[in-house]
C-alpha cells in the first residue's frame, strides 16, 4: 500500500531527485495533472499539498503591500487595498483550486481517495513517547550501560 511521507521525508526525497524531475513535477502541480510515475505522483502530492497551504494565505499580501500607500491619505490606500485584495484573491483561488486538483488527481493514480488515512500521511509510530512522556508498551525501557573500570 502506499503511504504518502510526512513532510522531513519528502524533503528529503525531494532533495534527491535532479532538478528536470522537480520542474516536471512542479509543472504538473501547477497545471493540476497526474504523473505517470508513482514516485513522482507521491512528490506531486506533496508538492501540492504545500502549494495549498501557500496559496491560502497568499491574498493577504495585497493588504498589506497597500501600506505602502498610506503616507498618501486614506483614500489611495483603501483602494489599493482593496484592488490588491481582489486581483491576489483572485490569482491565490485560481492556484488553490488547481493545487488541489493535482492533488485529487495524484492520489486518484496512486489508487488512494483524500479521505483515506493513508493520503493524509503516515501513521504515528508506536514506539515514540506519548504526551506524558513515558514510553508506550511497544518501546520498553532500555537497561542502564555498565561503566567501564
Amino acid at each position: 500500500m502506499v503511504r504518502i511521507p510526512d513532510e522531513a521525508e519528502h524533503r528529503r526525497r525531494w532533495a534527491a531527485i535532479p532538478v528536470s524531475e522537480r520542474r516536471e513535477v512542479m509543472k504538473a502541480v501547477n497545471r493540476g495533472v497526474a504523473l505517470d510515475d508513482r514516485q513522482r505522483s507521491i512528490l506531486a502530492v506533496g508538492v501540492a499539498r504545500k502549494q495549498q497551504r501557500f496559496w491560502s494565505r497568499a491574498w493577504l499580501l495585497g493588504p498589506v503591500a497597500s501600506l505602502l500607500f498610506l503616507s498618501q491619505g486614506l483614500v489611495p490606500f483603501l483602494a489599493n487595498a482593496a484592488l490588491a485584495t481582489v486581483v491576489l484573491g483572485g490569482m491565490s483561488y485560481f492556484w488553490h483550486r488547481r493545487a488541489a486538483q493535482a492533488e485529487r488527481a495524484n492520489l486518484s493514480a496512486l489508487g488512494l481517495s483524500p479521505d483515506e488515512p493513508s493520503a493524509s500521511g503516515p501513521e504515528p509510530r508506536e514506539d515514540v513517547q506519548d504526551r506524558a512522556g513515558t514510553p508506550h508498551a511497544a518501546n520498553p525501557p532500555k537497561r542502564p550501560r555498565r561503566k567501564r573500570r
